[in-house]
């Protein structure tokens, strides 16, 4: 299970935090440590990630990938602080190879 936390442990405010999930059996879940809004693109997970703002404490997911060894990005803007975060997902065969 891979989840990605907003905003990120080490705060990297701005930065392309890095983010991997195995293609197979590692569906991506997201948890909101703090109100965000959420924006992305699409055609990545199924079911399709959802747009919008969440509430401190929601987790969504599971959301399985549905495309191999490509990456793509998700940007939060946190509607606590108005910082903005962006990890770059990479779907690998394996995670643990660079």
């Amino acid at each position: 299970m891979a989840i990605v936390h907003v905003p990120p442990a080490d705060l990297r405010r701005g930065t392309d935090i890095p983010f991997c999930i195995n293609f197979v059996g590692d569906p991506l879940f997201i948890e909101f440590d703090q109100s965000a809004y959420m924006i992305h693109v699409t055609g990545f997970f199924a079911p399709e990630l959802p747009t919008g703002l969440f509430s401190q404490g929601d987790i969504i997911g599971p959301y399985k990938p549905l495309i191999d060894n490509t990456e793509m990005m998700i940007h939060f803007l946190c509607t606590q602080t108005n910082e903005f975060y962006r990890y770059t997902i990479q779907i690998k065969d394996d995670c643990t190879s660079k």
